[in-house]
């Protein structure tokens, strides 16, 4: 592979591959671009970088906020370079990535400390001859093709994070067939594609063709699959943050609204009317649960908003109450005092006084009204809104390979 391979297909192209409203989130709108990119000469370890791209997160959801996704080229090791890639933890390897991915980025940019793994989309052929099996005997039921794709996929060792073998079809789940050429697999924490046929590596192959996919529209595919993920996850955050006693409904709109914006802006499962681009945002969806996420997140603002509703209607019925039971004495008081020694300033403040004297005995003797006044009480406590909390703005890290 060389550098034209990741010269990163042109707005145009890819526009006309995603319907409108989700290359908008992708690409931005005309005149106010989302992405940026560019080739470089860099490496992370022994791996070879050839282009940078950034993508900023939707104003809606954050202010900041992207993804970063770096173009490589594997060695003669790909298995144990992928791995060596996606460390992003706080030890000295992990450090060493950071420091390096950030050397690539943008100023002003660098990696958020919340993530401690590169998310991987690896594509990979084999110019020749079969793919030789590289997992324990206990997998060679899964051929030697499918322990590459799971590999390639996982971006972890088997002896890290050993698959069960005898649940060879729940692993391979997120399978995605394109052709007799070339297959997917998606898990959580990666993609990959595999060539299924030799690769003669010349400029007019197929295998040409579906590297230049996989490094422009089936990654933005999952781009976007990623920016929904972060999305819903904040919100689901600022929704769990909501306790009974602080609801406001104020900050439940705001919230309410949030979750209108990612279904106009980010929330679509269906981008493409062409190509594998739903199969593989499915795909994606399902190794995150994001349709169970976002039907949680509406759930629970359905229950605070009928909260708060509730909430709202008790202390209005407890003030008409309070307003009309109360209003009773003060008008007998007053109509009397007129009728009895006219309208004069000692009758009015006479009257006055009676009438608070009856209002309290009338509240200290008379249950109901003790409740509604605790009602009213209650509603109109100061309380806290529910806002999200600050974190650090910085670009998330992601591989693509």
């Amino acid at each position: 592979m060389d550098g034209s391979d990741v010269v990163l297909a042109g707005r145009e192209v890819r526009l006309g591959y995603f319907e409108h409203r989700v290359a908008e989130a992708l690409y931005g709108a005309p005149g106010q671009s989302a992405r940026w990119s560019r080739r470089v000469s860099g490496r992370i370890g022994r791996t070879q970088v050839l282009a940078v791209e950034v993508v900023r997160v939707p104003t809606e959801f954050s202010e900041g906020d992207g993804l970063a996704v770096l173009h490589v080229r594997f060695g003669a090791d790909p298995l144990t370079e992928l791995e060596g890639l996606t460390d992003l933890s706080a030890s000295e390897h992990g450090r060493s990535n950071r420091e390096a991915i950030e050397a690539l980025l943008p100023a002003g940019t660098g990696v958020a400390k919340g993530f401690r793994r590169c998310w991987t989309l690896v594509h990979l052929t084999r110019s020749e001859g079969p793919w030789p099996e590289v997992m324990p005997a206990a997998y060679s039921a899964w051929g030697a093709r499918d322990q590459w794709l799971w590999l390639l996929a996982a971006a972890t060792p088997v002896d890290r994070y050993p698959p069960d073998p005898e649940e060879h079809a729940d692993s391979f789940r997120g399978r995605v067939r394109f052709s007799a050429d070339w297959q997917a697999l998606v898990l959580r924490d990666g993609a990959a594609f595999l060539g299924t046929t030799a690769d003669p590596e010349d400029r007019g192959s197929f295998h040409r063709l579906a590297r230049t996919h996989v490094h422009s529209i089936y990654l933005d595919a999952f781009l976007l699959g990623r920016l929904q993920m972060k999305a819903l996850g904040d919100l689901t955050e600022r929704v769990a943050a909501i306790r009974s006693h602080r609801l406001d409904s104020s900050a439940i709109a705001t919230l309410e609204r949030q979750l209108i914006d990612f279904r106009s802006v980010l929330g679509a499962d269906h981008v493409t009317v062409r190509g594998k681009g739903n199969e593989l945002l499915a795909a994606y969806r399902e190794q995150h649960r994001l349709t169970e996420l976002r039907a949680r997140v509406v759930d629970d603002l359905a229950v605070c908003t009928r909260v708060v509703e509730a909430s709202t209607a008790r202390a209005v019925n407890a003030a008409l109450g309070i307003v009309t039971v109360l209003g009773v004495p003060f008008s007998l008081v007053y109509g009397g005092a007129a009728l009895a020694v006219g309208s004069s300033s000692g009758a009015f403040l006479w009257a006055t006084g009676l009438s608070v004297l009856l209002a309290g005995a009338a509240l200290a003797l008379v249950p109901p009204l003790r409740g509604m006044l605790r009602a009213l009480r209650g509603s109109s406590r100061t309380r806290r809104r529910t806002e999200p909390r600050d974190g650090p703005t910085s670009q998330g890290g992601a591989s693509g390979a």
